[in-house]
């Protein structure tokens, strides 16, 4: 068993990742101020401390008690941070920090969830590792400081750190922009506004491709690169298959069955264009993705929605 730290461990993917290493045993904490959390509910054997990666004082004494910290508290939003890049810098660049310098002072071991935004759109046809880091938005650009700070550390200092570049990753519990959020991710989006028929907006042409991760491959990434990444290096997790937003609000209207529709609105400035991984040196670890259509995944995804709203989510709009 493992003292385990998540900080961000509220939000979609931070909660999801608790629950699968309390249920494997480990003594999980997560630290989050609360400022998108999910409604994934967590295990009752998980502790929670509110706090902010921003305090120094709100992370160092948990820091000394955990063996590994999963940092994924973020400031996550694209139009946030263009809106309000003063928080998003604060929190993904100086908070990013604050867990290095505890990290190093304790000697402990760091996962650092970076993202796909660091590479900008596409300039090959799959995005290793190697491929050039041109952020294109406030908030991709501060997740490529934090990135290259923990590559920083670990090179100036012997930090012991790995970084994992996830592309979009969705699933149950993810945020949809409702209950007076104006933020939240594409897929959640367009799920609430078709249940409630109400249009879908796609930004631009729609021909804008992401590469679309389910959350249960996600956490096995995470779980893999804390018990065999190496130290110092990055790790991109991807399926590899692009879809555009066109062929996922085609899908919706076709599956979800309402009359919702769609309507085009102006392109957001800062968007990437095509997002796809090449997620080679993270196999070569021995993960593989679920061997499951990205339409079967999304029908997953769209079903646990449903029964969310029988809960009482999603009902906003």
């Amino acid at each position: 068993m493992s003292k385990i730290l998540i900080t961000g461990g509220r939000g979609f993917i931070g909660s999801h990742l608790a629950n699968r290493l309390d249920k494997e045993g480990n003594d999980v904490i997560v630290l989050d101020n609360l400022s998108h959390p999910s409604r994934v509910t967590l295990r009752s054997g998980i502790k929670f401390k509110y706090g902010d990666v921003r305090y120094k004082d709100d992370i160092r004494l948990l820091i000394k008690w955990c063996d590994v910290v999963y940092h994924l508290a973020a400031q996550i939003h694209v139009d946030k941070s263009i809106t309000n890049p003063q928080e998003t810098i604060d929190t993904n660049v100086l908070g990013t920090m604050n867990i290095l310098e505890a990290v190093k002072e304790y000697d402990k071991e760091m996962i650092f969830a970076s993202t796909s935004e660091i590479y900008g759109t596409a300039q090959t046809g799959k995005m290793s590792e190697e491929h050039p880091l041109d952020a294109q938005s406030p908030y991709g650009a501060s997740k490529l400081a934090a990135d290259r700070l923990c590559k920083a550390y670990h090179s100036t200092y012997g930090t012991k750190v790995k970084i994992l570049r996830n592309f979009n990753t969705f699933g149950p519990g993810q945020a949809d922009g409702g209950e007076g959020s104006s933020y939240g991710a594409v897929i959640g989006i367009f799920a609430r506004l078709a249940m409630n028929s109400k249009p879908m907006p796609i930004f631009g042409t729609g021909n804008q491709a992401r590469d679309y991760m389910y959350i249960d491959d996600a956490i096995n990434a995470y779980l893999l690169v804390q018990e065999k990444g190496e130290f110092g290096e990055e790790y991109n997790a991807g399926t590899g298959v692009p879809i555009t937003i066109n062929d996922l609000v085609d899908f919706m209207e076709h599956n979800i069955l309402t009359n919702s529709g769609h309507v085009f609105v102006d392109a957001r400035p800062g968007e990437v264009n095509l997002l796809c991984a090449d997620a080679t040196k993270l196999r070569a670890l021995g993960w593989e993705p679920e061997m499951v259509t990205f339409e079967d995944k999304l029908m997953r995804f769209i079903n646990s929605y449903k029964e969310s709203l029988k809960k009482g989510y999603g009902k906003n709009t």
